[in-house]
């Protein structure tokens, strides 16, 4: 009872984050106040208490502990004199951790992709998926079990005592730096990830990434690398054979087309590569063959494994010019990994660079693109930086320039900003890239 009674609790967002929150701190026997800045057209209430507004200005000092939602701003936590929890670590302090086996997942770029592909690989177990995909943490009825969880900067910022039996670092680059203020802070909330780790929990670690290796020297833990350049780490490639402790996993010929087009993508050979050797640990730790159990997981579930939108999604062809939408990338460095897919592409840009630096991309779009279209204010960003965009209003003019421009080189729509500026979040633009290209498809 004492690890989720706090007595007063504040509660900072009514969205799906701060409804959870408040309900397992409710049951738990604690006094709720929720907070939102939001403006309502009518006054709402959650779970029978009334939502104040604004949350900013508000006197926390008299609260025992504090839920933010995640993105609120940094500047604003920074004032706040008494402890912060996340959502996700509330659910975290329900479970029973000696009969539960914890996944945590994060990075920059790519963890979306291994936290489902974990997740589906394990269905025989039962895992349960939550953190920043899937749903709150602290909504999940169990409290044993294995769990994939996905986190953010943003949670991991404030991250007090969750540990995991196996931490995944996928990468690290530049990315929500109007949130975090600089480098250095995004960077120390990523490795907060290990913070809690005991000798026998595992870090799994991309060695390909210097960043990584760099701020991971004292780890506590056993550390497992990752890499597609170097065959000296725990799990690697050679062509398309995947190998695990130096033992042949899987060959990527096994699978059908459609997935053996997508996992044979670069970004998605690291996320593979994390997955099976994050997995190969779990089934080490329950005493069975963990080369076996892996090879079995890849061939029964791979085939079947959903990749999903708006990450170098396939949208279709039109007169010969393939279109993919690669709306999730929201920074420069995921753009790098989309552009490296592809010999030669048309790339359209769009959105908020939030602080971020687009020089990063200068060596790849001279190298493979053969036409720059930027949209909205991306345009103005790209040309502080130095580039010569193609500029146009909306996704709708994008989607035929670029058809009219291709000479059979694929579009690639990646926009290296955030969503915000013209639409709800990535998955609304997206979701219009692909509608604009049906539409000019039709006229085709």
């Amino acid at each position: 009872m004492d690890r989720l009674y706090f007595g007063r609790a504040a509660v900072i967002g009514s969205g799906v984050s701060g409804y959870w929150a408040s309900r397992l701190l409710l049951d738990y026997g604690n006094r709720v106040s929720i907070y939102d800045d939001r403006v309502f057209r009518h006054p709402i209430s959650i779970h029978g208490i009334p939502v104040i507004h604004p949350a900013r200005g508000q006197d926390y000092g008299r609260f025992d502990v504090v839920v933010p939602s995640p993105g609120v701003p940094r500047s604003f936590l920074e004032r706040i004199r008494v402890p912060l929890i996340s959502e996700v670590e509330l659910g975290y302090r329900k479970l029973n951790r000696e009969e539960s086996f914890l996944f945590g997942i994060t990075g920059t770029n790519g963890k979306t992709t291994v936290t489902t592909l974990i997740n589906h690989l394990l269905q025989r177990e039962g895992a349960v998926m939550a953190g920043n995909v899937g749903r709150p943490l602290s909504s999940v009825k169990i409290d044993r079990g294995v769990f994939v969880l996905e986190l953010s900067s943003f949670q991991l910022a404030i991250n007090r005592r969750m540990r995991f039996d196996v931490g995944i670092l996928l990468n690290i680059s530049e990315d929500h730096l109007d949130w975090h203020g600089d480098m250095e802070h995004y960077i120390s909330s990523k490795l907060r990830l290990f913070s809690s780790m005991k000798q026998t929990d595992s870090a799994v670690l991309n060695m390909d990434d210097p960043i990584v290796i760099q701020r991971t020297v004292n780890v506590r833990g056993r550390k497992f690398y990752f890499s597609l350049e170097n065959t000296s780490a725990d799990a690697y490639w050679v062509s398309d054979i995947l190998f695990i402790m130096g033992e042949e996993i899987f060959n990527l010929k096994m699978l059908p087309e459609a997935s053996r087009r997508m996992f044979s993508m670069i970004h998605n050979r690291y996320n593979l590569l994390a997955s099976a050797l994050a997995i190969y640990l779990f089934f080490m730790s329950r005493g069975v063959d963990p080369a076996e159990e892996v090879r079995n997981r890849l061939l029964s579930y791979l085939p079947s494994y959903t990749f999903a939108p708006h990450r170098l999604q396939y949208v279709g062809e039109i007169n010969g010019v393939e279109f993919f939408n690669d709306s999730k990338a929201t920074n420069p460095h995921a753009v790098l990994h989309a552009l490296r897919t592809f010999e030669r592409c048309i790339l359209i840009m769009a959105g908020l660079t939030k602080g971020s630096d687009l020089s990063v991309l200068r060596e790849e779009i001279e190298r493979r693109v053969s036409h720059l279209i930027a949209i909205g204010g991306m345009c103005r960003s790209l040309r502080e930086h130095g580039f010569s965009p193609l500029c146009v209003d909306n996704l709708e003019e994008a989607v035929e320039v670029a058809l009219n421009l291709s000479r059979g080189e694929p579009v690639l729509f990646s926009p290296g900003g955030s969503s915000f500026d013209m639409f709800r979040n990535y998955a609304h633009r997206g979701e219009e890239f692909v509608e604009a290209f049906h539409r000019l498809k039709e006229l085709n």
